[in-house]
């Protein structure tokens, strides 16, 4: 199974081995006759950078930008084997995610000690490259420069414009009913708790973590299926950070905590009037309705005091 822990792995191979930058390469030695195909194939990305080529990346493994992806999508024992099926561009990659976004929305770590999710890429018009956690990023930069380790922003850093998911890999960033990521697991069970839940934090995904999780959802309008995919890892993560910036009880809270069983239907019913209300801001009677939940932890929280 190709995974984006696999990828990362491949990839620092890859920078560490110091592979270097042909067009249309994916990993496989470079010989005279690849060299010669490349050189027929892209006449000007190639021809005229011949004399450097020679001189620095004969003989070496090579791989363009999208190239350093498909090396790893490809790999069978000590090599790529090239696959038609699987052959596309950074921009068809970018195009086919199911998962991505621009830079300003790339996804905050959950519970790594990092910036985002190992494994993601980082994509630009004509350009991708493969985020390894810790704010760096590997990519095959271009012909001069190879296969190079880069800072994911500030000024050395690549103008990358969005972000996305690799559609050819498994991302283990989802936490269900048997996972066996213990961290990730224990941080989803004590974010819970932060939020009213009363679950055991032992890492072990059971049926009662299932249920807070079901719960949560139906709560945070959000398909409620007990999976704890990236949407509701994030709204977990918005949510506790809010109480631990004001310490008071958002409305959703307060409502679970004084409507026993009826506590989603309460939460869906006044959602629904305050995006009623956003949508049609010249009825005042429903515009009015907007200040539902922050009057509900207004009173809340004081009575709590």
């Amino acid at each position: 199974m190709l995974t984006s822990e696999g990828l990362v792995k491949h990839v620092k191979m890859a920078n560490k081995e110091k592979w270097g930058y042909v067009w249309g390469t994916f990993g496989l030695l470079l010989t005279l006759n690849i060299f010669q195909e490349k050189l027929a194939q892209y006449p000007d990305g190639v021809g005229k950078y011949e004399d450097f080529i020679k001189k620095n990346w004969m003989n070496k493994r090579t791989v363009d930008c999208i190239g350093l992806i498909k090396s790893y999508i490809w790999w069978e024992g000590t090599n790529p084997k090239y696959d038609p099926c699987l052959d596309i561009t950074a921009n068809e990659m970018f195009k086919v995610a199911a998962d991505k976004g621009p830079m300003s929305t790339f996804p905050d770590s959950l519970y790594p000690k990092d910036n985002g999710i190992p494994g993601l890429c980082v994509w630009k018009d004509g350009h991708i490259g493969v985020y390894i956690g810790g704010g760096l990023v590997i990519e095959a930069r271009g012909t001069m420069y190879g296969v190079v380790l880069t800072p994911l922003r500030g000024n050395l850093a690549t103008e990358w414009t969005h972000w996305l998911k690799c559609p050819f890999v498994e991302y283990g960033d989802v936490i269900r009913k048997g996972s066996t990521n213990l961290t990730a697991v224990k941080w989803l069970q004590a974010n819970l708790n932060k939020l009213g839940y009363s679950l055991t934090v032992d890492g072990s995904f059971g049926s009662k973590t299932e249920d807070a999780i079901t719960n949560f959802q139906s709560n945070n309008n959000i398909i409620p299926d007990g999976v704890a995919y990236f949407q509701t890892q994030r709204e977990i993560e918005k949510m506790v950070r809010k109480l631990e910036t004001n310490g008071k009880k958002t409305y959703v809270q307060i409502i679970q905590e004084n409507s026993n069983n009826n506590a989603a239907e309460w939460v869906r019913a006044i959602d629904t009037v305050v995006d009623m209300a956003k949508d049609n801001g010249g009825l005042n009677f429903l515009k009015i309705l907007t200040f539902l939940p922050a009057l509900i932890e207004k009173i809340g929280n004081k009575t709590k005091q």
